[in-house]
């Protein structure tokens, strides 16, 4: 897939491409309703992708926020008006460095001071190497179960430890 931001006919957004296919699908554009803001998005203050994640900075009338996309889902993870360290951000700042493996670094300002975040991004999806260690776990667990039983059947009337 390629994943970029693409600007044509006054329509600004970021989309994806199937390399194969060619088809070109809109991860957000200004024609969308802004998540968690007012109104449709209306720019793009800052935009980066890196392992399977597409994180911007979308702006809206009254705000912004930094929003993620990853497989076919897009989230808002914070935005103007919320909360950090107990203070009310009032404006946001996102680069193309701000994506890095499984964080996200931002930043935020406030009345009376601004600061540097960084957060962990985490999947709703598990990766299959956690499937296949809980399946371990599992295969581990009834071996362990059997093997009690084979040496309480063998005449001990205690299973084994």
């Amino acid at each position: 897939l390629f994943k970029g931001y693409f600007n044509a006919n006054a329509d600004v957004g970021l989309f994806t491409q199937d390399i194969a296919g060619g088809a070109i699908s809109s991860v957000v554009d200004t024609t969308m309703t802004a998540l968690g803001g007012s109104g449709n998005v209306t720019g793009f203050g800052g935009f980066a992708a890196d392992n399977g994640h597409i994180a911007f900075l979308g702006n809206y009338s009254g705000g912004s926020a930094i929003y993620l996309y990853e497989g076919d889902t897009l989230r808002r993870l914070i935005g103007t008006g919320d909360l950090v360290d107990g203070h009310t951000i009032t404006g946001l700042s996102f680069s193309q460095e701000g994506i890095g493996g499984d964080y996200l670094v931002f930043g935020a300002s406030f009345s009376g001071g601004s600061g540097i975040y960084s957060t962990m991004l985490t999947s709703a999806v598990p990766e299959p190497s956690t499937y296949a260690l809980l399946a371990g776990a599992v295969v581990l667990g009834l071996t362990m179960w059997r093997r009690r039983r084979v040496i309480c059947r063998a005449g001990s009337t205690h299973p084994a430890l």
